[in-house]
C-alpha cells in the first residue's frame, strides 16, 4: 500500500516505538554508504556504479518493472565512461 492510499492520508499517525528504530537503522546504513563513497579507494568508481545499479533496479521493482541488472550495469557504465 502506498502512503497516499492510506485511509487517513495525509492525517495519519504512527507508533514512534516502531518507527524510530527503523529510522535509526536507515540513518546508520546511510552513514555507512557515505563513508564508503568518501573513502580513498581505487575502486571508488566500482562502488558508485554498484550503488547506482542497486538503486535503479530496486526502484524499478517498486514500480513493477523488472530490469536485468547486467543490461542496466552496462548502460550505466557506458553513460559514466567506465568499463
Amino acid at each position: 500500500m502506498w502512503i497516499w492510499e492510506h485511509a487517513d492520508w495525509p492525517h495519519f499517525t504512527w507508533e514512534s516505538k516502531i518507527v524510530e528504530p527503523k529510522l535509526r537503522d536507515v540513518c546508520f546504513h546511510q552513514g555507512v554508504l557515505v563513508g564508503k563513497m568518501s573513502s580513498k579507494t581505487k575502486d571508488q568508481n566500482q562502488i558508485m556504479l554498484d550503488t547506482m545499479l542497486a538503486n535503479i533496479v530496486h526502484s524499478s521493482a517498486i514500480e513493477g518493472v523488472k530490469l536485468t541488472a547486467l543490461f542496466v550495469r552496462s548502460s550505466l557504465a557506458s553513460k559514466l565512461g567506465l568499463s
